[in-house]
């Protein structure tokens, strides 16, 4: 008999975790599982209230991780971002211009392509990437160094 990888040992925990679960909702009467769904959502009063803000949270993140520099932290903000709005294409554009200014140009190639999946109009849009940057001497010469080759 083979061993199992470790990614079977991980979907059998998994799937070990969902049966407990199953379990005590099982014991559980319709307004306690309310009442445990309300203490998660916390403030929000929808799922939908509490992706957005989860959301433009990690799009603020990855906007000050690119404007100090921290281009692959900026780019695991934007790939947060789009777990709680997959079809909004600023943060696949985001994790584009934060992988650009780290030198992942077919990374960057990707996900603005996705972007433009998801918005073809995001074409038309006019991006400043020096003040995305933020320190703008230090942008320019990144730039002029990618123009030279």
């Amino acid at each position: 008999m083979e061993k199992p990888t470790v990614s079977e040992g991980k979907a059998e925990k998994g799937q070990e975790g969902l049966k407990e679960t199953g379990k005590q909702l099982e014991n559980l009467s319709p307004e306690e599982i309310s009442s445990k769904a309300k203490s998660i959502l916390g403030e929000y009063k929808t799922f939908a209230s509490y992706s957005q803000n989860k959301f433009n949270r990690y799009m603020l993140a990855g906007e000050r991780y690119l404007k100090e520099g921290k281009f692959y932290l900026a780019a695991d903000a934007y790939t947060l971002a789009s777990v709680y709005k997959p079809d909004d294409p600023l943060a696949y554009a985001g994790k584009s211009h934060a992988l650009f200014a780290a030198g992942e140009y077919m990374s960057s190639a990707l996900y603005l392509s996705r972007a433009l999946t998801v918005f073809p109009e995001y074409a038309r849009f006019k991006i400043d990437i020096i003040s995305m940057l933020g320190d703008k001497d230090n942008s320019k010469a990144e730039l002029r160094m990618l123009r030279n080759g």
